[in-house]
Parts: structure tokens; sequence; C-alpha cells
């Protein structure tokens, strides 16, 4: 069974654990506790994203890691925990950075499309040379469900 639950029901040293060495080059780490949340599988966390809100109901797609017991065809399904945790906070956009190929093509076979349009906010929070994705959060319409 898969659950997706705050990082706020779990102590910060937990939070910390999960990342273990890599814990250090979080930044923004009041963020991923207060907006992260981790992806449970049979009672062991074997991921985590923090969908951190900005202005004009947009939000960041800060941190997604997922650990190496994690299922490769699970990851495919984490869009769909990640839209529906934006659409319980009210975001109609979810923006994301990429400096990597592989998250490059991970957030296309999500769905998600380039972006020279992000919330200001959050690109003085990025100094690194990267991609910039933007996806909508609606998971189908009308016109979706009749086909």
């Amino acid at each position: 069974m898969i659950n997706i639950l705050p990082a706020q029901e779990a102590s910060k040293a937990v939070v910390e654990a999960f990342f273990g060495e890599h814990w250090h080059k979080q930044t923004d780490k009041d963020d991923l506790y207060k907006f992260g949340r981790f992806i449970e599988m049979k009672g062991e966390k074997l991921g985590f994203f923090a969908l951190v809100p900005c202005e004009n109901k947009e939000g960041w797609l800060r941190t997604l890691y997922f650990k190496e017991d994690f299922s490769p065809a699970m990851i495919m399904l984490g869009i769909d925990w990640i839209k529906e945790a934006a659409q319980q906070a009210g975001l109609k956009r979810i923006y994301a950075f990429s400096h990597s190929s592989s998250t490059d093509t991970l957030f296309k076979s999500w769905g998600f499309e380039n972006s020279d349009d992000q919330p200001k906010s959050i690109t003085a929070s990025v100094d690194k040379q990267g991609n910039w994705w933007m996806l909508p959060t609606y998971l189908s319409t009308a016109v979706d469900k009749s086909c």
C-alpha cells in the first residue's frame, strides 16, 4: 500500500535521516519540513517531494527525491501524487527546475512543458544552469471524460 504523508507528521530528525548524506545539500530546510511529503510503501519511506506555494496559486516542486529501493515503475505514478497534493493546496500550476537531462526526460514524460515564465520569487532561489518546466494541475476535464 502506498501512503503520501506530510513531513510534519514526522520529526525533523526523521526528515534529516531520510536524506542521509544528501541532507547537507538541501537548502531552505524549513520549507522541506513544512511543505514536504513522504512517499511510503509498506511502511517504508522511499520517496519525498516538497511543493512550495508561490504567488498566483502556483507551486514550486522544489525537491523530488527517490531512494534506490523505489521501484522505477512507481516513478511514473509520482506525478499523480504531486498533482493531487497541488490540487489540495489550491495550486493551478506546478513549476520545476531541472539541471540534468535525466530529470528533463522525467518531466517531459510527466507532461511538463518547458517554461520561460515562472514566478519571480523562485527564480532568485536557483542559481544553476538548467531548465524550467511547468504543468497545469488539473487531472481531467469534461472533454477528457467523454473520450
